[in-house]
């Protein structure tokens, strides 16, 4: 069941996606890209639902694998936080950050399931608190334990159903899933991840008033302070000159995946089956190969174990594709051969991060005209000033206002050779970090820089 809805819903968020990127380059109405999100907020959510199920009965059978990595903590946070703010703006919703400059910044743990658990948390925080609330996301330390905090101005939750809401499909009462929606499987899922990190998750709340979910987990700070944090940047390049082979039998996903590759500028092959993923792959000698698993004629499994008794593919990267989700399926498709795994419906970020990992890619040289912008016009000098100022009496903790603010003067500055741009970026650092002494002293400094322009 895992596969036959995973495979429409691929098509689903991925076509969406695809539309909403092209809308960058294209005037479309306001309601037409608003349907279009829509469209990608329901496919996503089912995808949730798909994985909150498939999560519970691994955990609920012993078979969740943990893993201890570098994560820069910081940065993951910052993430959340931009993954939730458009959500709680739109429902206006006031989303703070709090970053304690006493957490280390890279800890050891596993990222995808601290990830989850905040997730759950905070898109929970959103769906329960009312316009104009707020609601404020915390990192801090208490002894050797990491303390991860979610407070919000919600309904708040009864004293006598407090435990009850940690237990599968249950929610504050009867009439939450019908005001709010929910499967009240985010919390259980979150409860379960936090003790398999061995941790503790605690609420405390009062009715009409907020609530706030408190999770510790032990501190283990990274031996190797030094990562490499390179995520998604518009300006990298992919050669033209790479071949990538999909070897992909369903043909809504082989138009999904051409029009993903033509965005990128990477030319995509596109093969039926196995066996003409076999003979294709022998003419082409791709640098990536994508493939599903289940196909007709040959399945994917058969396929990369013949490919790999070719000398020339011993060692080419072969990433299964594919809607099987369980652990054990994975395990076999890498004894099989296969290099990686991403499963359907893919993640714009994960096939990309694969792209990165195998094929060449180059950031471009500035273009001349980027490089001789004009300088800024008087008119436009002063608006940032007044910006800055404004932005001056915005209080630390209002961490969306601010950066709403710093986004508003980088845009009135695009185009021109701006001086303030190195600061815009050190003082968006500094109000994630919570820092109020570094962003006085950095506005100070622009401040400063105008008048002595005058």
């Amino acid at each position: 069941m895992s596969h036959e809805i995973r495979t429409p819903l691929n098509s689903i968020v991925g076509f969406s996606e695809i539309l909403i990127h092209r809308t960058s380059t294209v005037i479309v109405p306001e309601e037409f890209l608003q349907f279009l999100e829509n469209i990608k907020t329901a496919g996503q959510t089912l995808a949730e639902l798909i994985n909150n199920i498939l999560d519970l009965s691994k955990i609920e059978a012993g078979r969740m694998t943990l893993s201890s990595e570098n994560i820069n903590l910081k940065l993951l946070f910052q993430s959340i936080y931009h993954l939730n703010r458009y959500q709680a703006e739109s429902k206006g919703v006031l989303l703070n950050y709090d970053f304690d400059p006493h957490v280390p910044l890279h800890i050891m743990s596993d990222r995808s399931k601290i990830n989850q658990i905040l997730l759950n948390m905070v898109s929970n925080a959103v769906k329960f608190t009312p316009v104009g609330k707020n609601i404020t996301i915390r990192a801090s330390c208490e002894d050797s334990w990491m303390v991860l905090d979610v407070i919000d101005e919600g309904i708040g939750i009864p004293v006598e159903r407090q435990q009850t809401i940690f237990n599968a499909f249950e929610q504050g009462d009867a009439s939450i899933t019908r005001g709010y929606g929910g499967t009240g499987l985010g919390l259980t899922i979150t409860r379960k991840l936090v003790e398999l990190l061995k941790g503790t998750i605690e609420v405390h709340s009062v009715p009409d008033e907020g609530t706030t979910f408190r999770v510790k987990l032990p501190l283990i700070v990274a031996p190797d302070q030094d990562m490499d944090d390179e995520g998604i940047s518009s300006s990298m390049k992919f050669s033209p000159e790479s071949r990538v082979l999909l070897v992909e039998d369903n043909p809504a996903n082989q138009v999904m995946m051409r029009s993903i590759f033509k965005d990128l500028g990477i030319t995509l092959t596109v093969a039926e089956n196995g066996e003409e993923g076999i003979l294709k792959a022998v003419s082409l000698k791709p640098e990536l190969i994508l493939m599903d698993i289940h196909m007709p004629k040959m399945d994917g499994i058969t396929a990369v174990q013949r490919l790999r008794l070719y000398p020339e593919f011993a060692h080419t990267p072969i990433v299964a594709t594919t809607a099987d989700a369980f652990l054990e399926q994975q395990q076999r498709a890498k004894k099989a051969g296969f290099t990686g795994y991403l499963t359907k419906p893919i993640e714009y970020r994960k096939l990309y991060a694969v792209l990165m990992q195998y094929l060449q890619h180059t950031t471009p040289e500035p273009t001349a005209h980027e490089t001789t912008s004009a300088p800024l016009p008087e008119d436009v000098q002063r608006q940032i000033v007044t910006k800055l100022r404004e932005l001056s009496e915005i209080p630390i903790f209002h961490t969306s206002k601010l950066v709403h603010h710093i986004d508003q003067i980088h845009q009135l500055g695009k185009g021109f050779t701006s001086p303030y741009t190195a600061l815009l970026k050190q003082m968006e650092t500094a109000a994630f970090a919570g820092n109020a002494d570094e962003l006085e002293h950095l506005l100070k400094e622009a401040l400063h820089d105008k008048s002595s322009d005058s």
